[in-house]
């Protein structure tokens, strides 16, 4: 005879579900509040670095410009006078060769330092373009800085 023994079969499954009742993700929230206020410092950082930047390039485009104003008007017309005067002295036999070439110098050294004034005039100009963006109110080297900042409503011309 042949004895039939009962087979006992069994299955087991399983699922877990992870309930936030004690470990809220606190460590995670933290470190991304600490994030968000890092980078806002990053931001007002790079904000007043900018500022800064720009404050400068326009106070450097307001000294140019009037710099370079100064010299137009008053500091070439008279370094160009004396020297037309010293050669017509050389020419009558008051002054001496060596005269004439310090006329000369004096002369060349202004026309130098103007057409330094206008290159920074135009450098800071430049920047403040890199910096903004936009079409901005300068002031023109052939006007006075003061006049020109006091008139918002009229743009300066930009070229020389």
């Amino acid at each position: 005879m042949i004895q039939s023994h009962p087979v006992d079969v069994t299955f087991v499954a399983g699922f877990s579900v992870p309930l936030p009742l004690w470990n809220r993700n606190q460590g995670r929230i933290a470190e991304a509040e600490a994030n968000v206020a890092k980078v806002a410092d990053e931001r007002t950082a790079a904000e007043t670095r900018a500022y800064a930047d720009l404050n400068e390039a326009y106070q450097t485009l307001a000294r140019a410009a009037e710099e370079v104003r100064i010299l137009r008007e008053s500091v070439l017309p008279g370094a160009k006078s004396a020297l037309g005067q010293i050669r017509e002295g050389y020419s009558a036999g008051r002054f001496g060769q060596l005269d004439v070439l310090d006329a000369q110098r004096s002369y060349n050294e202004t026309r130098t330092q103007y057409v330094k004034a206008l290159a920074d005039y135009h450098k800071a100009q430049a920047q403040i373009d890199a910096l903004t963006a936009v079409p901005v109110e300068l002031p023109s080297p052939t006007e006075p800085v003061s006049k020109t900042y006091g008139n918002r409503n009229k743009k300066a011309p930009r070229n020389e």
